[in-house]
């Protein structure tokens, strides 16, 4: 079983700019097609709560982080999300995935840093 990440911000402690759970849920669906659980909508309104600068969350294989690298983007522009992962494979699959949903992604790798996508990084492209 996976949890949030603890916060220092209780859930009814955020700016009334955060969009309630309900709101993150349906946009998620219509979106995503995906169903939010509450750990994944708490840690979206903390991300966009802009409390914290940097997020770390971790929870089980299959627990469902993958929605949390995405939901705060339905609602920001001009966000990095920034995953690391031990595996390259697994780093193209999440990339894929960003793009399958209408994200600019880069799977960065010694292979595929290189020529035309260190330009596409450097002049932001993926933001």
């Amino acid at each position: 079983m996976s949890h949030a990440a603890n916060t220092s911000i209780a859930a009814n402690e955020l700016p009334p700019s955060v969009p309630l759970s309900p709101y993150i849920s349906d946009k998620a669906f219509k979106t995503l097609g995906l169903r939010p659980c509450q750990w994944q909508l708490d840690l979206c309104r903390t991300v966009l709560s802009k409390e914290h600068k940097v997020m770390i969350s971790t929870a089980a294989t299959g627990a469902g982080k993958s929605i949390t690298f995405w939901l705060p983007l339905l609602f920001e522009t001009g966000y990095i999300v920034f995953i690391v992962v031990p595996l390259k494979d697994l780093g193209q699959q999440l990339a894929d995935q960003a793009a399958s949903y209408g994200f600019s992604s880069i799977n960065v790798t010694r292979e595929t840093l290189q020529g035309h996508n260190i330009a596409k990084v450097r002049a932001a492209h993926y933001l």
